[in-house]
């Protein structure tokens, strides 16, 4: 009985195969292998078991690939709910600092124009107090003033709403994530 060597298909260990041997076990990568003849040549193939395991796992693989994106998928449209766009097509995501740094800023100009404003009615109250009837500041002028407290009141609850709207963002992100991460390990099993 002769022996031939003849290379393993996956790992490429030159396996000693005696004549008339249809199968034979990689003893370094443990593959079942068939080993196939022709007139001049021998080599080996994974058998059909083998491959049928093979398959599978790329089966399985593209299975957990198909459900990442879409995962991915899923969070581009939900994401898209709490963006908002510049003119210029910019997306831009709600943050907690954000939210709270406009409302202030907006309150402060609405406090800034409620003292101004009362400041000049006061002045031009002062300054026709011995007018006759019909001059000085009319009754809008001395509504001006709360159109401040306007911009006061819309400070606030843009500020609490931006807010909310940036916690649920970083929550929905946060879930996604993590769905993300638990998918992403079963591809590196």
């Amino acid at each position: 009985m002769s022996l031939e060597s003849i290379a393993c298909h996956r790992c490429g260990t030159l396996l000693d195969v005696a004549d008339g041997v249809r199968f034979v076990t990689c003893r370094s990568c443990n593959t079942a292998l068939s080993v196939q003849r022709s007139a001049s040549s021998a080599w080996t193939e994974p058998t059909t078991e083998e491959r049928l395991d093979r398959l599978e796992d790329s089966v399985d693989q593209l299975a957990v690939r198909n459900e990442l994106d879409a995962l991915d998928r899923q969070w581009d449209r939900e994401r898209d709910d709490y963006a908002f766009r510049t003119r210029h097509g910019y997306r831009h995501f709600p943050t907690k600092a954000g939210s709270v740094g406009m409302g202030v800023l907006v309150a402060v100009f609405g406090l800034m124009w409620t003292f101004m404003a009362s400041g000049m009615l006061w002045r031009a109250n002062d300054a026709f107090h011995d007018a006759p009837p019909g001059f000085g500041p009319s009754l809008f002028d001395n509504f001006f003033p709360l159109f401040g407290l306007l911009f006061v009141a819309f400070g606030i609850g843009a500020g609490i709403y931006g807010y909310r709207l940036a916690e649920r963002y970083e929550a929905a992100k946060a879930g996604y994530e993590q769905k993300r991460a638990a998918i992403e390990a079963k591809l590196k099993r």
